[in-house]
């Protein structure tokens, strides 16, 4: 009983892979003069070559939005940060030393920087009420993929 070559999965393999024709033609048990023949007649390095650049462009362009998305938390972070120190000065329980005003300068520069990138809303936050073990589990739980407030 003579099998049928399925020349469609020939194909995907090698669109989508990274075997030569060789390879292709050896891992499916076709000769090599074969799948040339099929691989002239329906083009097939041109569809990989699209294949890949629509890869490529897709990988771009997540980790584009990626890094929006990570702008887009530090400036939420800064955010909350800041709202906790301006809360604390004007309340007056808030003393300043220079090592505290170089970490705030620090701060305001990535806040600066992060929302230039940022287009997220913020997440809404109670800072009146906020402890720093609260602020430290949501930066945690940001870090480790989660999201938002406890």
């Amino acid at each position: 009983m003579a099998t049928t070559t399925n020349w469609e999965e020939i194909r995907h393999a090698y669109v989508t892979g990274e075997l030569s024709i060789p390879e292709v033609a050896q891992q499916f048990g076709v000769t090599t003069s074969q799948a040339y023949q099929h691989c002239a007649a329906e083009k097939w390095v041109e569809e990989r070559d699209e294949y890949r650049r629509e890869t490529a462009r897709k990988a771009k362009e997540k980790a584009s939005e990626e890094a929006s998305e990570v702008s887009a938390l530090i400036f939420r972070i800064g955010k909350l940060i800041l709202q906790r120190f301006l809360v604390a000065l004007k309340e007056g329980g808030l003393t300043l030393t220079a090592s505290d005003a170089e970490r705030w300068a620090k701060i305001l520069l990535a806040l600066e920087q992060a929302g230039k990138a940022a287009e997220a809303p913020l997440v809404k936050i109670d800072v009146k009420t906020m402890t720093d073990a609260e602020l430290d589990a949501i930066i945690a739980r940001n870090r480790a993929g989660g999201e938002g407030p406890p």
